[in-house]
């Protein structure tokens, strides 16, 4: 019964196992968050702009210049494509 070679294989397999479960939910849960922070930084940095015309369209920014355009401002918005170039504010816009 102390020979027995089954017993030998359930001792060397079940560890081996539950690690490779364990490495699996680990790296689910680090992929999960890096996911999320990457999502939360792109949502953080693409304002939304409306054209002259109704249409709105989402733009992604750098960080420095994130905050610049304001709600309610007016001016000239440069893109190409979806490749935000720049904003210049219109002198006439209202000030609050």
């Amino acid at each position: 019964m102390l020979d027995d070679p089954t017993g030998d294989f359930m001792f060397q397999f079940v560890p081996i196992l539950i690690g490779i479960i364990a490495i699996i939910v680990i790296s689910t849960i680090v992929i999960g968050i890096v996911k999320g922070a990457a999502q939360w930084n792109h949502n953080n940095n693409s304002p939304v702009f409306q054209l002259e015309d109704g249409e709105r369209i989402e733009l992604r920014v750098k960080g420095q210049e994130y905050c610049m355009p304001a709600e309610g401002d007016t001016g000239e918005l440069s893109f190409q494509g979806t490749r935000y170039l720049g904003f210049n504010r219109s002198a006439n816009a209202e000030i609050n």
